[in-house]
């Protein structure tokens, strides 16, 4: 777990230069910070496996507030501190060089002092687009909605690598088809991106597919890049990709039995077998999402395992249960709390090959939160016991897309690997 540590020495040369009257510190420390970038990172003396982490904001005179929200901090939300006499505004962790992270900052954001009320002020922030990324780290993953603001990212020296979201011309690019999508059982329609790859032919052999939730964001994360990046390299088989827009993540992803079955049949069967050379074979078909996207693929699968025989679950979120709240209260009695894998472990082994993957730092930093670590441990026991075909990794990093757009690689050549 990240802790909150001393004050970095940078900032204490700073204060110091300050103190003594020097009227150009303050600009020679931005001038720094513009060539070196943010977040600052130091050696901790006799500690070579972690690093002092110091994230900074330039405040100005109307400035009153500045919190971080990110997995390194240990909380969700900590608060930065003035220097006094500067516009700098600090704060420092110890964290571990093999972490990766995303961050934003929310400013004079208004947020209550305390308990639920706090974090359901923040969801709406977050939702609101009000989380702001760094504007002095030019590393960052840039969605381009106001529903998805920017997530700046943090990179320790030994975080694992990410070598296939990088996009090389040389490799060949496959293709991206959007289109709407009428569901007749739901009443509505939405956006799907199909991604085809290289040389898609009609002709030749049909392709397994992959169904993928929160396609937007997916598609934002360099999925397709990845996709012809492990396509080129031999290392998982060429497959067609449908990535789902969500009209309500929380009514949809958790748990829905209508939506579920029109995955499986309205798109998959009818849709998208309409409109592409895929396979039939459910042991070549497969479905995935990341957070509630995750549970929702693994819900989707036990429902319908006649139509997806794989599964591919990134921080899936397996402590929900029906009739739980938001903001979530895990303490709360009239919820049976990791439902799915429940009813996992009381049902008959299904016909389901598994990836799953959770963050070392998912872990709540108060009782009433969520244990994203430990309910997907669980759920990684009780497949194992039961003889699932599974893959578990737990990575280091939080709930995060700076860590899930690369150990998506990892779910695709587990579960489409070969030639």
């Amino acid at each position: 777990m990240t802790a909150a540590s001393a004050t970095s020495p940078t900032i204490e040369a700073l204060s110091a230069r300050v103190l003594a009257g020097e009227g150009d510190a303050e600009a020679a420390f931005w001038a720094g910070v513009a060539t070196s970038g943010a977040p600052l990172l130091e050696p901790i003396a006799g500690d070579a496996g972690h690093s002092l982490v110091t994230f900074v904001w330039r405040g100005d005179e109307q400035t009153r507030e500045v919190l971080l929200f990110g997995a390194v901090t240990g909380v969700p939300l900590a608060a930065l501190a003035t220097l006094p006499g500067t516009a700098v505004w600090h704060a420092s962790f110890r964290v571990a060089n093999d972490i990766r992270s995303g961050y934003q900052f929310a400013v004079d954001a208004g947020l209550p002092e305390e308990g639920q009320a706090r974090y359901a002020a923040l969801d709406r922030l977050a939702m609101s687009g009000g989380l702001l990324p760094d504007p002095l780290n030019p590393r960052r993953i840039d969605f381009n909605r106001p529903q998805l603001p920017a997530i700046s990212t943090l990179e320790l020296p030994q975080a694992p690598p990410q070598p296939w979201i990088a996009c090389d011309p040389d490799v060949p690019a496959g293709r991206i088809e959007r289109e709407t999508f009428e569901s007749r059982a739901l009443g509505n329609e939405r956006l799907i991106w199909t991604y085809l790859p290289p040389g898609y032919d009609r002709g030749g052999a049909a392709y397994p597919l992959l169904v993928l939730y929160d396609g937007f964001a997916y598609l934002k994360t360099q999925l397709p890049t990845t996709l012809d990046n492990l396509i080129a390299a031999g290392r998982i088989r060429p497959l067609v990709v449908a990535m789902v827009h969500q009209l309500d993540r929380i009514a949809e992803l958790l748990g829905d039995e209508r939506f579920a079955a029109c995955v499986a049949h309205e798109l998959v069967h009818e849709w998208l077998s309409a409109r592409y050379h895929i396979t039939g074979d459910r042991s070549q078909t497969g479905i995935g999402g990341v957070s509630a996207g995750g549970l929702g693929a693994m819900f989707a699968g036990f429902r319908h395992p006649d139509v997806f025989g794989n599964v591919l679950s990134q921080s899936g979120s397996y402590w929900w249960g029906p009739r739980a709240q938001l903001p979530v209260d895990v303490r709360a009695q009239q919820v049976e709390w990791q439902w799915l894998t429940h009813q996992l472990d009381a049902s008959e082994r299904l016909p389901l090959r598994v990836y799953a993957d959770v963050g070392a730092l998912e872990v709540p930093d108060r009782s009433e939160h969520p244990d994203m670590l430990a309910a997907n441990r669980r759920l990684r026991d009780v497949l194992a016991v039961k003889g699932y075909d599974v893959r578990y990794q737990e990575f280091a990093g939080g709930h995060d897309y700076a860590c899930w757009r690369g150990t998506v690689a990892d779910g695709l050549m587990w579960l489409y690997g070969g030639g």
